[in-house]
């Protein structure tokens, strides 16, 4: 039995498991942990910001992989923000909250990265 209902502009699909599939309205699905990101945490998003969310997401990769925040642009070309742009927000105290450094470089957890950006864009 699948049950429909409305939220945050898009479809949610119960599929009887434990996941819940959100779809958007141009059939695009995104992946589980984003959509528990996204439930869990009560972001209210446009279906632009859901949009470019999951065109981050699809060109970071694994949500549980890292990511250096040197190269975030060369990776991602739909994340909005310049390397340096996280750099000084992480000297502010308000970038991604995991990462690890190696050498002088500093690495973000992707989920971490997407986490920073939806607090971002449901303001």
């Amino acid at each position: 039995m699948v049950m429909l209902e409305k939220k945050l502009q898009n479809d949610v699909v119960n599929t009887g498991k434990d996941d819940i599939v959100y779809v958007n309205k141009d059939g695009s699905r995104l992946s589980p942990e984003i959509a528990k990101l996204i439930r869990d945490s009560g972001y209210q998003l446009s279906d632009v910001a859901l949009m470019l969310i999951e065109a981050v997401a699809a060109e970071l990769g694994n949500p549980d992989s890292f990511t250096a925040r040197h190269k975030i642009n060369e990776i991602s070309k739909s994340f909005p923000y310049h390397h340096r742009t996280l750099a000084n927000r992480d000297s502010l105290g308000t970038g991604p909250k995991e990462h690890i450094n190696i050498g002088k470089y500093k690495f973000y957890r992707n989920l971490s990265i997407l986490e920073m950006l939806c607090k971002d864009l449901c303001k």
